[in-house]
């Protein structure tokens, strides 16, 4: 089972939200679903933080009333999909002192089977061109340091590796990753580099849109395989520490 909630939220006043925000709000988000918040290699949640217009002074974060912001959560196996499921947040969410009006939720509930067997078993109609938005800073660990860059086949090796960690159906490993590498490449980028902070240490990724395409000499079932990576990024995030609110995912054409 997979599953991406999305909550829709206001603030009824200008509101500084504290740049480190971050854990304060995911622990409390864990502790609702009971969930215990530890350090796993292949993180089986991701999690959005606050998105929408904010603007950053100093070390804090401003909100605005007349400005709607999103959160949401997403579950890439069943225990953590069930708990984001029955997650209830009623009217409002009160952390740091800051209250959210709860104003919508929107869930996408899939399979790993249904995925694959709609995207790829079915044999549709391959797509070569897409347009990803990366919402909140994005980033890849690459010899012990952060890469801030949207590199296909860091892209590619991100959401190959969750779905073989926690998907019944293998899609491949590095033979696939290493064919992709040198058949696909980056046609736009319209980006910005941004930081987060999480407990001491502040990050830098990028945010914003990238258009990625695949060439005619790609088989059709490798574009289709390609084109299942892409959905499931909505679910998987991109890249390091995407339970604790980098790397939220978005693919725009649909």
């Amino acid at each position: 089972m997979l599953i991406r909630s999305t909550w829709t939220l206001k603030i009824r006043e200008e509101t500084l939200l504290p740049f480190a925000y971050t854990p304060n709000l995911i622990k409390l988000l864990y502790a609702k679903m009971g969930i215990d918040f530890t350090n796993e290699f292949t993180p089986n949640l991701t999690f959005s933080g606050i998105v929408g217009k904010i603007s950053k002074t100093d070390d804090f974060l401003h909100l605005t009333p007349e400005n709607e912001y999103q959160l949401s959560l997403a579950g890439l196996e069943i225990n953590a999909s069930k708990a984001i499921k029955k997650l209830e947040l009623n009217e409002k969410i009160e952390f740091l002192g800051i209250t959210f009006e709860v104003i919508n939720r929107e869930d996408k509930i899939t399979t790993y089977e249904e995925m694959y067997s709609l995207l790829v078993a079915e044999e549709p109609e391959a797509i070569r061109d897409y347009q990803l938005e990366f919402l909140t800073p994005t980033a890849f660990a690459q010899n012990k340091v952060n890469l801030p860059l949207p590199i296909p086949h860091l892209m590619f090796r991100s959401w190959l590796e969750r779905w073989n960690h926690f998907s019944n159906i293998y899609l491949g490993g590095n033979e696939l990753i290493e064919y992709l590498k040198n058949n696909s490449y980056l046609a736009y980028l319209n980006l910005n580099s941004r930081r987060v902070q999480i407990n001491q240490n502040k990050i830098t990724g990028f945010v914003g849109t990238i258009n990625l395409k695949i060439p005619q000499r790609i088989d059709d079932l490798l574009a289709n395989v390609v084109n299942l990576l892409f959905h499931y990024s909505e679910y998987a995030g991109t890249g390091i520490k995407t339970r604790l609110g980098m790397g939220n995912t978005l693919l725009c054409n649909k």
